[in-house]
């Protein structure tokens, strides 16, 4: 609980620094490409160092060194984020329950917030499933272990190739695509028959997660900046915890619906849901987002008209 408590407020903190600091909408989605291309990286050799640790130096030596780095990871992080002599906007970061209602009550913004749900609702069930469902069809632990570790690698260069694409490409055809390549694994992962079959289908999976997960804050904070008034710790705080709640429910609540099925059929349902997912991120692609027709302003100040209101 501790564990997820800190990665949680790291992780709103972070996103949001990046959100700020990145104003173009284009610039924006590079820089979340290349962060979570980091975060990748750091699962990539977070699960081959622990193994090894825990395998030659015993089941304290990974969290030894877990505890290491994250302090040394703090002190670049207060080096980094620094206080400066710039003043704030503090109308736009304080909270107001107000505001905060009228961002959970806006349907773009639920929309959002469905598609960071989704985003690990179709990522997790494999990480919990796909293992003791693979050892059951003879594979060896080092077979799977070589499985995600390639999957991995293919999340991260699929990082990469949204970070190129996201100035061409809009997000909610990213997303949609993403969402696709999911379905494509889901529906292909039932045939397979050994751990090398299903290194096509995982690494597919992990591509497209790394298209939607790239994009997924990027289109949270551009609807929150356009429709609310730059409230963008908060939202990306719902965000993140939108991307928990999919997480515990794709392990969860998919591994019960395997259990009192099958796991092909749970595969099946998961790809429904990327499915009408994908077409509901299709549908804003043809479907301008409008901006709210009157901006909040200070207490002393009245409301603002939309241009199209003065038209």
């Amino acid at each position: 609980m501790v564990q997820g408590l800190g990665s949680s407020v790291t992780y709103v903190a972070a996103v949001t620094l990046l959100a700020e600091r990145f104003k173009d909408k284009k610039e924006r989605t590079k820089a979340f490409a290349v962060a979570f291309g980091g975060y990748a990286v750091g699962m990539l050799g977070g699960y081959s160092m622990g193994s090894v640790l825990y395998q030659l130096l015993g089941r304290l030596a990974p969290f030894l060194l877990q505890g290491g780095l994250k302090c040394f990871d703090a002190g670049l992080r207060l080096l980094v984020v620094c206080p400066t002599a710039e003043g704030t906007d503090d109308d736009n970061k304080s909270f107001t329950l107000s505001r905060f209602l009228n961002i959970i009550r806006d349907p773009y913004i639920i929309h959002a917030l469905g598609l960071a749900f989704v985003t690990e609702f179709a990522y997790s069930p494999i990480l919990a499933m796909a293992p003791p469902w693979l050892l059951q069809r003879g594979a060896q632990e080092w077979q799977i272990g070589v499985l995600f570790l390639v999957s991995g690698v293919a999340q991260l260069i699929m990082q990469e190739v949204v970070k190129r694409l996201s100035s061409i490409v809009d997000n909610w055809i990213l997303a949609a695509s993403g969402l696709l390549l999911s379905v494509t694994a889901y529906i292909s992962y039932p045939w397979t028959r050994s751990v090398w079959e299903a290194l096509a289908p995982n690494c597919i999976l992990c591509a497209g997660f790394a298209f939607v997960m790239t994009v997924v804050s990027p289109i949270v904070t551009n609807l929150v900046e356009l429709r609310h008034n730059s409230e963008i710790a908060q939202v990306l705080g719902l965000s993140s915890a939108m991307l928990s709640l999919g997480f515990a429910v794709g392990t969860s609540g998919t591994g019960a619906l395997m259990a009192a099925t099958t796991f092909e059929w749970g595969c099946y349902m998961v790809a429904f849901v990327c499915i009408i997912f994908a077409c509901l991120c299709l549908i804003m692609v043809f479907h301008p987002v409008p901006a709210n027709c009157t901006e909040e302003k200070s207490a002393d100040e009245a409301y603002e008209r939309c241009p199209s209101d003065e038209e």
